[in-house]
């Protein structure tokens, strides 16, 4: 089981050959600064790790009132060595323009450039706007950089790693945002919903989710936790403990109308006798009508079954109507030819015929039917 995390403390992780330095922080919707410091990181790190979700739903979701948030935060320290030993993440920040929504899709290093001579060259630019030679470079690469600089005065404190405003979404690795739930009906159920969840890419080898879902978990005074899990983190949930039994996710579909995710619980280990109790009684309910619905299920298919076998039979019936009837036009029309050959040797010959060719043909067609 993944330890659980201290609140506002330092803690170490595993990063390749090296620790790294984090902090664990809790906030909720109504935390000051909420706003401004946590919530468009949070909205970037979710959306990289759930694209298909639009970001104003994360928005909304996470500004609704009894939202809870664990935020795991690396030092500050430790992200300007970063920025020192490796300007190119630095200058990340900048390759997009400010009126643009910035997420964590680019979160790894393409190549081994560390990003030094790019540095030099912003500077460069910082300095000599009027006369640098890299200005076209700058606002190719680096548009965010173009609009922050100001004409009045030099900004190196833009790409200076010492001096760098720092940002929540700099310092972030991981969050989750869980809101609590009650269900009324039998049995009566409080459920803490795992709303969101997401690790940045190149974190995800410190196993810092599963101490992240670990603190939510015991945290949770309530008697079930629930997500809806993707399918690439379903693996991950049932090593975590949670269980995705339709008999048992079945009754938490409400909570959403996602239709392309599965369902997927933790009774709490707290849970009383009685209430587990209820709970068995009601998985036992479950099957009950789990069992009702698949027969009745069962049904409509072999009526739907016998239908088809009729409609079959109905389209072999059409088929062959439809074969025949073009095979009489077809001699119709042969008919039809055969006339106006016979009509036109007739007038060669200097003879004109008496018979109308459309009351021959009316008979003709008579004479088949």
């Amino acid at each position: 089981m993944a330890e659980v995390l201290q609140y506002d403390q330092d803690v170490q992780f595993d990063y390749g050959n090296k620790k790294i330095s984090c902090k664990c922080v809790r906030v909720t919707t109504q935390t000051y600064g909420f706003a401004s410091e946590y919530l468009e990181s949070m909205v970037s790190l979710y959306h990289s790790t759930m694209p298909h979700i639009p970001t104003e739903d994360i928005r909304t979701s996470l500004q609704q009132d009894g939202v809870t948030h664990i935020v795991l935060l690396r030092l500050e320290a430790d992200v300007r060595q970063e920025y020192f030993e490796k300007p190119v993440r630095l200058l990340r920040r900048y390759t997009q323009s400010q009126k643009q929504f910035e997420d964590f899709s680019d979160d790894s290093d393409p190549d081994e450039d560390i990003g030094t001579d790019l540095l030099l060259k912003c500077e460069d630019f910082i300095k000599n706007r009027k006369k640098t030679q890299y200005e076209k470079l700058i606002k190719q690469r680096f548009p965010g950089l173009i609009e922050r600089c100001s004409n009045e005065r030099p900004d190196l404190d833009l790409i200076d790693a010492a001096r760098i405003q720092l940002r929540t979404r700099d310092l972030i690795i991981g969050s989750l945002s869980f809101a609590t739930k009650t269900l009324d009906d039998f049995p009566p159920t409080k459920v803490t919903h795992l709303l969101h969840f997401g690790v940045r890419t190149r974190f995800q080898l410190m196993k810092a989710g599963r101490r992240l879902l670990q603190t939510a978990v015991s945290e949770s005074k309530n008697d079930v936790f629930f997500v809806f899990s993707p399918s690439q983190t379903v693996r991950f949930f049932r090593n975590s403990g949670f269980t995705d039994d339709p008999l048992i996710c079945g009754r938490f579909q409400i909570l959403s109308d996602s239709v392309d995710c599965v369902p997927m619980a933790k009774i709490l280990n707290r849970i009383d006798q009685p209430v587990q109790n209820n709970w068995e009684v009601y998985r036992n309910e479950a099957y009950k009508r789990y069992s009702q619905e698949a027969f009745f299920v069962k049904k409509l298919i072999e009526e739907n079954n016998e239908l088809k076998m009729k409609n079959g039979k109905y389209e072999k019936i059409q088929n062959t109507f439809e074969q025949q009837l073009a095979l009489e036009r077809s001699r119709c029309v042969m008919y039809e030819q055969l006339v106006q050959s016979l009509e036109n040797q007739l007038l060669a010959n200097g003879i004109k015929p008496k018979v109308n060719q459309d009351e021959i043909i009316q008979k003709v067609v008579k004479s088949i039917k």
